[in-house]
């Protein structure tokens, strides 16, 4: 699903850098307008998260503005999205999620698993394609049984020698029918599209 971003986060992305001066947090009073006039399906906030990576002092996100854009965005039948996750704890994870964040997204840990997979000296060059697609795989598993974790119920993830697509669910029934109640309340936010024609 597509988003559009509204405020500008700093940091590099695509060899294009916004100075932390440059940034600009996502607008509450903009957002209703914006959303109201395009009609989208999910809202991409900048609330202090940055492309690239954090500084030393970490990441410092405006969870109460993203309070203030969930109560908007869930008004509206919108979901929200946070570019910029890589690096963030799992503390703050959690708190976007409580906050309405449905989508993450962490270029910057997959980037740099590949260059540091670069590092190790291999054979062959389809070894170091293979071994860089590897370690991307394993940010990427990491992040799925992450966010599944957090929203869902308990995963199990089968990563020996690669095999990250066995992602399995171990769910309480509990969790499970939360989980159901909440995805029938946000068709918007559905991941997947089902046609009507079968």
């Amino acid at each position: 699903m597509p988003d559009a971003k509204l405020g500008r986060l700093s940091g590099t992305e695509d060899d294009l850098t916004v100075e932390d001066y440059e940034a600009k947090l996502t607008d509450i009073n903009q957002a209703e307008e914006f959303v109201d006039e395009t009609g989208i399906d999910a809202l991409a906030v900048c609330i202090g998260n940055i492309h690239g990576k954090y500084a030393p002092s970490g990441p410092n996100l405006r969870l109460d503005l993203l309070k203030e854009l969930h109560a908007l965005s869930s008004k509206k039948g919108v979901c929200l999205v946070l570019h910029g996750a890589s690096g963030l704890s799992v503390e703050l994870i959690k708190g976007c999620i409580e906050r309405g964040v449905t989508k993450f997204y962490v270029n910057t840990e997959v980037r740099m698993a590949y260059m540091e997979s670069l590092k190790s000296p291999k054979k062959d060059l389809v070894h170091v394609m293979a071994a860089a697609k590897d370690a991307m795989k394993a940010v990427v598993a990491e992040k799925m049984y992450l966010l599944v974790e957090l929203t869902v119920g308990e995963v199990e993830l089968g990563c020996e020698q690669g095999n990250y697509e066995e992602l399995r669910f171990k769910q309480c029934d509990r969790k499970r029918q939360q989980f159901l109640r909440k995805k029938k309340t946000r068709s918007l936010c559905n991941f997947e599209k089902v046609d009507d024609d079968g």
